[in-house]
């Protein structure tokens, strides 16, 4: 059967609104399936029943789509597959939710594919709640962050948040970093490995990534992530492949504000290891400060490396900066400060267009 706006009529308001403004579409194989309505009523005794609509059963989905939020911005879910078991639920017009469970479920959220995916869910006029999730994404693991906290929310648009705010809780190991990057839309990115961590998002209002506020901790493992700034002028000469790069990252994270803060950060090579932080702000420039922890890495002699670890450490810094596309790398000695940041050119006088006369 065809899945589309007419789906809210099922149920009385508010749900029913709140389910025709997710504008629903695609196909679902009913399988199962149990309905029965109510009109108002007064029995003998006096007492109102509400109209009400009783659901249980199961169906599957097929292709389905709903947006969340309103208006041009509004974020949308596509590819929706999946088994979905709902429990007896009743909805009136005074309240009710619909409780279900998805099995072997699949979707595109902001653009990125979720596969094999069970959930449970809680869905009424005010929110939809993903009580506890488990996905593959880019062949990683998806799954709730906190033990009893809601793995996703999703507040629909009223009066407190006019394009509707999403929060969340979730742990996320081994996925895909070029398969992730590639996604987002970046044609040849120059980074890859596995990325694992974990994400709680405050708050993300419509399709406002600059507006959002999250924090966590993250690691790339057997990764590729850039050359090390070190000794270029010896390695230079050196085919790209053999020339040494870093392979492991861990930071924690704060996004806000349109920049994503990064602490405790640790790259980690076989030629050495630094330490430092950063920030990585959303149009792409990158600005982080790296301190020199052990040069040579594990292959180093250990005899000679106390020496080399005195001289060294806290002496040399190194400063990656610029646009992700194009890093830039500077060398510089404790004493030295950060190049000043570059002056942008003034900006041109709005002139009027030119009059062109008829001839």
């Amino acid at each position: 059967v065809p899945i589309d706006a007419e789906l809210g009529r099922l149920f009385p308001s508010p749900l029913g609104t709140a389910i025709a403004a997710r504008r629903p579409s695609g196909r679902a194989a009913i399988d199962g399936l149990r309905l029965a309505f109510r009109l108002p009523t007064q029995d003998g005794d006096g007492r109102a029943w509400p109209m009400s609509t009783e659901v249980s059963g199961s169906l599957r989905l097929r292709d389905v789509g709903v947006v969340l939020g309103s208006g041009p911005d509004a974020v949308a879910v596509r590819e929706i597959n999946g088994l979905v078991e709902i429990e007896p639920s009743a909805i009136t017009d005074t309240g009710g939710a619909l409780r279900c469970s998805i099995r072997r479920g699949a979707m595109r959220l902001f653009g990125q594919p979720l596969v094999a995916a069970t959930a449970s869910a809680t869905v009424d006029a005010e929110q939809i709640v993903l009580q506890t999730l488990t996905a593959k994404l880019h062949e990683g693991e998806l799954s709730n962050g906190t033990q009893g906290a809601p793995a996703l929310r999703y507040l629909l648009p009223g009066s407190e948040h006019a394009e509707g705010r999403l929060s969340g809780d979730l742990h996320f190991r081994n996925i895909d970093l070029l398969a992730l990057l590639r996604e987002c839309g970046w044609q040849k990115p120059p980074y890859k490995g596995l990325v694992s961590g974990r994400c709680a998002l405050d708050h993300l209002d419509g399709s406002d990534v600059a507006g959002a506020a999250a924090s966590g901790q993250l690691t790339i493992d057997r990764g590729d992530l850039g050359e090390v700034p070190l000794f270029t002028a010896i390695y230079s000469q050196l085919p790209a492949p053999q020339r040494p790069r870093f392979d492991r990252l861990a930071a924690t994270f704060r996004l806000q504000a349109g920049r994503l803060q990064l602490n405790d950060l640790q790259l980690r090579s076989n030629l050495l290891a630094a330490n430092g932080s950063g920030s990585l702000d959303l149009d792409g420039q990158l600005d982080i400060r790296l301190q020199l922890d052990n040069l040579l890495g594990p292959s180093a002699d250990p005899l000679l490396m106390p020496l080399v670890d005195l001289l060294t450490h806290g002496i040399v810094r190194f400063h990656l900066y610029g646009h992700l596309r194009q890093l830039q790398t500077e060398r510089r000695w404790l004493n030295e400060g950060a190049p000043p940041r570059r002056a942008a050119p003034p900006m041109p006088p709005n002139r009027k267009p030119p009059t062109i006369l008829d001839s």
